[in-house]
């Protein structure tokens, strides 16, 4: 339920077990501080303790699940919890907004999709185990609704070159027979989101994951195709909001999850 405030004081630590599959990850734990910020990924926020609180737009709202979509600006300050998120690319992304009433809007998660989340995670002991769950939950309610053709073959040409050179855009465009601008529309309209927010996004993931795999941020930055840790530092602040050296330290990956 929403409410309007000001700021909530907040000075706990982040903790918590996290799991990264391929379009998919997942964080068990409490939040500590962070900034508003906005990632190219869904939320769904499920209580598994205490009320959480959410803040968008000067508007607090308070409840058992939220709804985030990709690309708000938002804070969270929550107990023990579930976070997932889903790449907007995906179709299981897709099948999730096709039981929302307004998946562009923060809102209450459904009652019996967060019961799912929660009864899902007693099941799953992998990131992979937990995906699988919610895809044949969608899969068994409704299928995701038809993406274009094409957003399969640009999708995975940009997957490909996560940390390495990028296509140009015009190419991209090229190969589906769009002009540059067209196809700059036409990507906003199939994901949500630009080219390059998109683009930001995997590297970001990528960083993240060699990180909680053993690498050094600086390492993991140029792996991922950043010009340096500072840049990295930079977006991480910016998605996340909160800086990598203060929430990687106490998160640990959860056994069985994704390791490349």
């Amino acid at each position: 339920m929403p409410t309007h405030t000001s700021k909530l004081a907040d000075t706990r630590l982040w903790f918590g077990e996290l799991g990264i599959d391929v379009g998919f990850a997942f964080f068990i734990g409490q939040t500590g501080d962070n900034q508003s910020h906005a990632h190219w990924a869904h939320q769904c926020i499920v209580r598994l303790d205490q009320p959480l609180s959410l803040f968008n737009a000067g508007v607090r709202f308070q409840d058992d699940a939220i709804f985030v979509p990709a690309g708000v600006e938002h804070r969270l300050i929550a107990p023990r919890h579930l976070s997932l998120f889903f790449d907007p690319t995906s179709r299981l992304a897709k099948a999730l907004c096709d039981h929302l009433n307004k998946p562009l809007s923060v809102q209450t998660l459904p009652q019996k999709i967060a019961d799912f989340f929660r009864a899902a995670l007693t099941q799953a002991n992998s990131s992979q185990d937990l995906h699988q769950h919610c895809l044949s939950y969608f899969k068994h309610h409704r299928m995701a609704s038809t993406s274009d053709p094409r957003l399969a073959i640009i999708l995975q040409r940009i997957h490909q070159e996560i940390g390495a050179e990028n296509t140009k855009r015009s190419e991209l465009a090229q190969q589906i027979a769009l002009s540059d601008s067209r196809f700059s529309h036409w990507f906003h309209e199939q994901t949500g989101m630009p080219l390059r927010s998109y683009r930001k996004w995997l590297r970001l993931i990528l960083a993240f994951k060699s990180i909680l795999n053993g690498s050094s941020a600086i390492d993991a930055a140029h792996l991922a195709g950043f010009s340096d840790q500072a840049h990295f530092s930079r977006t991480f602040m910016a998605m996340f909001g909160v800086s990598p050296h203060s929430l990687l330290p106490n998160l640990t990956l959860k056994n069985g999850s994704a390791k490349n």
